[in-house]
């Protein structure tokens, strides 16, 4: 078995019954790229497979280990997801909203019905 981590890209070869173990890993100019993706994934309604605000709120609980570049970075996106979702949640205010504990809700319910993002903060 063997696996190739791109820039761009994730390949693999499995060849029969075995145990995989991957490392995924990011330099900090993902960050800004993953937010992109997921703008873009909700503009055309497609479904993506985690949450990118669960991922920046999951970096800063280990900032001690994280490079300075990274840190930076991470800091600059974490800005545009407050800012985001304190705008969001205003035009929120003249709509009846329903909020549940996050830990309640199994991933799979946790998906947008307008533009099939998944749920962490408000989406």
């Amino acid at each position: 078995s063997s696996g190739i981590n791109a820039e761009y890209g994730h390949a693999g070869f499995n060849s029969g019954f075995n145990f995989n173990e991957a490392c995924n890993f990011a330099t900090a100019d993902w960050i800004p790229l993953g937010r992109q993706c997921v703008d873009q994934y909700k503009e055309f309604g497609r479904y993506n497979v985690f949450s990118h605000e669960e991922l920046l709120l999951r970096m800063v609980s280990k900032t001690d280990i994280l490079w300075l570049d990274v840190a930076e970075t991470l800091f600059q996106d974490l800005q545009i997801m407050v800012e985001r979702e304190l705008r969001e949640r205003e035009s929120l205010k003249q709509i009846q909203t329903e909020f549940l504990e996050f830990e309640e809700v199994p991933d799979e319910k946790r998906v947008c019905r307008v533009c099939n993002s998944t749920m962490f903060l408000m989406s």
